[in-house]
Formats: C-alpha cells, sequence, structure tokens
C-alpha cells in the first residue's frame, strides 16, 4: 500500500462560503487549506486535502473524482486535482505503476517569516517560491516550495543547495515534506511561479 495525497483545488471561494466549505472538508475526514502564493497568476488557490493508502493510483484518483463531483453538487468549480505520493516511496511506485509517469518532484519547507527580501533573493536565486496557508492566524508561518521537473538527482542536489541558503540566514526549518507528483490536472494553474533558478 502507498500513501497518495490528493489536492482538490477550487477556482475561487468566497468569504461567506469559507464555513461550510471547512465543515464539507472536516466531514470527509479532509484538511482545507487556502494557499496565497507571492506571485504567479493564480494566487489565490483554496482547496481540500486528503489522505489516502491505496495499492494502485486508480483507487486514488477515483476517491479524488467522487469528492471532486460532491464538490461541484454543492457550487463550488474545481479547477484542479492532483495527486502525489512521499518520495521516499519513489521507487515502490515506479515498480508497481511502470505504465505510468512521474510528472514532478516537489519539497515543502516550513518557515517562520524573517528578512522578508533577503528571502525572496534566496527563493529567486533557487527557482522556488514562497506561500502560506490563509487559513493559519499565523502570518509569520510561510511555505517555501521547489518543484523539478527532471530527475530525482537533481530534484535532490536542488534541494540540498537550498537548504544551504536557507541555513545561512535566519530561516530554520519547523517541518518539511518530499513528494513526487504522479497526477495532475492542471499544471497551467501555477503559471507564472514556476521561475528557472537564477
Amino acid at each position: 500500500m502507498i500513501l497518495f495525497e490528493s489536492h482538490i483545488t477550487l477556482s475561487k471561494l468566497e468569504r461567506n462560503e469559507l464555513d461550510n466549505f471547512i465543515t464539507f472538508c472536516k466531514n470527509i475526514h479532509g484538511k482545507p487549506l487556502w494557499i496565497e502564493l507571492s506571485r504567479g497568476d493564480f494566487i489565490q488557490q483554496p482547496m481540500l486535502n486528503l489522505l489516502s493508502k491505496q495499492s494502485q493510483i486508480s483507487g486514488a484518483l477515483n476517491e479524488s473524482r467522487r469528492h471532486s463531483n460532491s464538490l461541484i453538487e454543492r457550487g463550488w468549480e474545481v479547477e484542479r486535482i492532483k495527486i502525489e505520493i512521499p518520495f521516499s516511496d519513489l521507487n515502490r511506485y515506479l515498480t508497481s505503476h511502470a505504465q505510468h509517469n512521474v510528472i514532478y518532484h516537489e519539497w515543502h519547507g516550513k518557515i517562520q517569516l524573517h528578512s522578508r527580501i533577503e528571502l525572496e533573493k534566496v527563493c529567486e536565486r533557487n527557482g522556488v517560491h514562497l506561500a502560506r496557508n490563509a487559513l493559519k492566524l499565523n502570518e509569520q508561518i510561510h511555505f517555501i516550495t521547489l518543484r523539478e521537473f527532471a530527475s530525482p538527482e537533481l530534484f535532490q542536489l536542488r534541494l540540498k543547495q537550498l537548504k544551504l541558503d536557507l541555513e545561512s540566514g535566519p530561516w530554520p526549518l519547523l517541518k518539511e515534506q518530499a513528494e513526487s507528483c504522479v497526477f495532475d490536472s492542471n499544471l497551467y494553474l501555477d503559471h507564472g511561479w514556476l521561475e528557472p533558478a537564477q
């Protein structure tokens, strides 16, 4: 069994719909998020996150589509379904899913925001982006995301350099997570923040 993480992103969410959305997410044992990107064409990204242990991606995809349809029935427009696995499970996934490609690898680092201008320079230099969860009260907690479409080896190399850069400043990692994306129905949603490293 592999742990699949699904993200179902809405095109928009009005503030007066927020309580209903949070209730929906919790009723299906999901987690509501409202990602605010620091740049890009689609800065506001409300989404539902779900964890599911499955032997095949088809099980996670079917579950995600079922919840997506439930959201649509309640009047929300779904913009994307994205499914990830832990990066540490990549080889096991590829062994059991020979017909499936991995689209990209991602790393998320949770940090306390200090020296924003300097941190933005680090992000630009490494081709990564800064975001926060707008549903959290602490506005100083941010997430850094590194995405790599090439090999796992290049992903790990870039991650090593990024961590060295972060260690040079006042940005200790509070939490981190490395993943491989195995399904993404709408890559264009991230247009504008996928900039190459300087």
